[in-house]
């Protein structure tokens, strides 16, 4: 993925997400949470309370209404922790690495070492007389999570289709510095991988303990934010999942045409 003559020390590119737009998602997330959890707990306890005590004081009611909904506040608040931590952070692209900063906390991700990635978009459309739809922009999540375990989420939004998301980078590197060993587990020594909620097989394709063949393959592809297997000789898709489900989704379809290719042109 590296650029010709780059140092592996200087950044091929920085993101920062858009702290406001963060914020407010951070407390929004935070309050529905909250209010939801108020209204589940506290309905039960105001019929326990009315059964045990039916004497007791408005003011009693009031005072375990507000506890409730301070413990629901601190439990919707830690529900969004990983929106909050990505509020100030900053994400720097090295040819060889990835490295996520926040305050004074540094934490690099070697490709080599970037365990499981994911990537889903959604895109926003504004609808003019009913028909006409404009593009008005993207937001991409991101989840990472470092062999050791270490992991962060990061977002970010693009007004512009023709934008560069931070996707670009991470499954240029993946590809680049991961996939030649995952070729030689599974197309030579053919060991099965995992994705997620598939399977890679010598044998074929597994989806929820369904198995298709590859000779019975038609198309792996992803389109719409979901990756679709379709069967040959079928007009529906075999399965369809979304992209936010599958780690490493550029290897999973690297690794899947490879070994459709394969199975196409025979062993030799």
């Amino acid at each position: 993925m590296s650029e010709e003559g780059t140092p592996p020390d200087t950044p091929l590119d920085e993101r920062r997400p858009r702290n406001v737009s963060l914020l407010f998602r951070f407390l929004a997330r935070s309050l529905a949470v909250a209010t939801i959890l108020a209204l589940l707990v506290f309905g039960p306890v105001v019929i326990v309370l009315a059964g045990v005590a039916p004497d007791l004081s408005t003011e009693g009611f009031l005072l375990a209404f507000l506890l409730l909904l301070a413990i629901a506040a601190i439990a919707g608040v830690w529900s969004a922790r990983r929106l909050w931590k990505q509020i100030g952070a900053r994400v720097l692209v090295f040819p060889d690495r990835l490295v996520w900063l926040r305050r004074q906390e540094s934490v690099a991700f070697p490709w080599n070492e970037l365990e499981e990635f994911y990537c889903w978009g959604v895109s926003q459309y504004s609808t003019v007389m009913l028909i006409d739809q404009q593009f008005v922009e993207t937001e991409y999540h991101y989840r990472f999570r470092h062999r050791d375990g270490h992991g962060f989420d990061f977002s970010e939004k693009f007004d512009s289709k023709d934008a560069r998301p931070l996707a670009a980078h991470v499954e240029e590197g993946l590809l680049e510095y991961r996939l030649p060993e995952l070729r030689r587990h599974f197309l030579q020594e053919q060991e099965s991988l995992t994705f997620g909620p598939f399977v890679l097989q010598p044998e074929g394709l597994m989806h929820r303990r369904r198995l298709l063949p590859w000779n019975e393959v038609d198309y792996v592809f992803a389109e719409d934010g979901k990756i679709r297997v379709r069967k040959r000789d079928k007009f529906f898709n075999w399965c369809a999942v979304k992209m936010g489900c599958v780690p490493n989704g550029s290897l999973f379809l690297a690794l899947a045409k490879e070994r459709m290719e394969q199975e196409q042109t025979g062993p030799g």
